[in-house]
């Protein structure tokens, strides 16, 4: 094939050159913004995978106390001092009730002990009534002693008692003649308690 080429002027030869050397560059510049693209799109991620973990790495973190928080552990600790000391004085009174019913029934017992006529003068006290009065708790004959142990009123009033004997009850008379022997012996029967021989 003949050089259709070779036999053109210089000038004609390298014109066509020129769109050649344009497509190349063009080529080029696509090349290089293909390539740079994938660069660009790896980074770009970077930034929100960033942010993610700023946002774990501080919900790993506790929480710092808020003053409402901190109150709300005030009125909790309050609360439950409130109770503690409810319960202790609680306890403290049910202590002093207990304490009070042991008094109040050694008491009972020492007044029932000092109303009641002991064993021992059961026996002494009905012969000396018997001897006295004839056992009789009303008596009263007028010559200044009353009621069944014939005491009289001065030694009545004396014990305390209101009244005279022989308007009390038989109860009565019987606590007053122990008080009376507890105080005096047999004494204040002269006679009877001699006749007796319970002295």
């Amino acid at each position: 094939m003949p050089d259709l080429v070779s036999g053109l002027p210089t000038r004609a030869r390298t014109r066509p050159q020129a769109p050649l050397t344009a497509a190349i560059v063009t080529a080029a510049i696509t090349a290089l913004g293909v390539l740079a693209t994938p660069a660009v799109a790896s980074a770009a991620p970077s930034a929100p995978r960033l942010a993610v973990t700023t946002q774990q790495a501080a919900g790993d973190q506790p929480a710092a106390d808020t003053p409402t928080s901190a109150a709300a552990h005030a009125r909790l600790h309050h609360a439950r001092s409130a109770a503690q000391r409810a319960r202790a004085a609680k306890a403290r009174a049910a202590k002093a009730k207990a304490a009070r019913a042991r008094v109040a029934r050694a008491k009972a017992a020492r007044l029932a002990a000092a109303d009641a006529v002991p064993p021992a003068l059961v026996s002494p006290l009905a012969r000396l009534r018997g001897c006295e009065s004839g056992g009789r708790y009303d008596i009263s004959t007028g010559n200044g002693y009353y009621g069944a142990y014939q005491f009289s009123g001065s030694t009545w009033q004396g014990l305390g008692l209101p009244g005279t004997p022989d308007h009390a009850s038989a109860r009565d008379q019987d606590l007053a003649a122990v008080r009376l022997h507890a105080r005096s012996g047999w004494s204040p029967w002269p006679a009877c308690s001699r006749s007796l021989g319970l002295r």
